[in-house]
């Protein structure tokens, strides 16, 4: 029972994020398609963190994390960090090393939105949900 309601909670908190940041989920023809060749204002899943040109896909990938293409064009990869980590984020002036995970995982479960252009570096581990995957953030200009 408390795992149903957290993951409900969980839902309500990534369909409230998705509001703010305006997107909607791929539709069938862009579903499978790079970030550059998407429409702004859409949603998907990927495992590749990291690219540029990452393929996004309509259904959730076990260990692979939302990425939001805002209206705008920003990308943004959302994920789960501790609230250490969201507090250092948010006060970050020159650069903040992070780890992110696709979901709630031992005391990372406030819920974040990631700008790619923040990202100077990440570093993918072999074992994504024990390590999450570790980002050098710069400060948003």
């Amino acid at each position: 029972m408390a795992e149903s309601k957290r993951s409900l909670i969980e839902d309500q908190e990534r369909e409230a994020l998705r509001a703010q940041h305006q997107v909607r989920p791929l539709t069938e023809p862009e579903d499978g398609c790079g970030l550059p060749w998407l429409p702004d204002g859409v949603y998907g899943y990927t495992c590749a963190v990291g690219q540029r040109d990452a393929p996004l896909f309509s259904k959730r990938i076990e260990q692979g994390f939302e990425v939001h293409k805002r209206l705008d064009g920003s990308v943004h990869l959302v994920g789960y960090v501790s609230p250490e980590d969201a507090s250092q984020m948010n006060t970050v002036e020159e650069s903040a090393r992070i780890h992110l995970f696709p979901d709630p995982h031992e005391g990372a479960n406030t819920l974040v939105s990631v700008p790619l252009s923040r990202v100077l570096r990440h570093k993918e581990h072999s074992q994504r949900m024990e390590s999450g995957l570790e980002l050098e953030l710069v400060s948003e200009d």
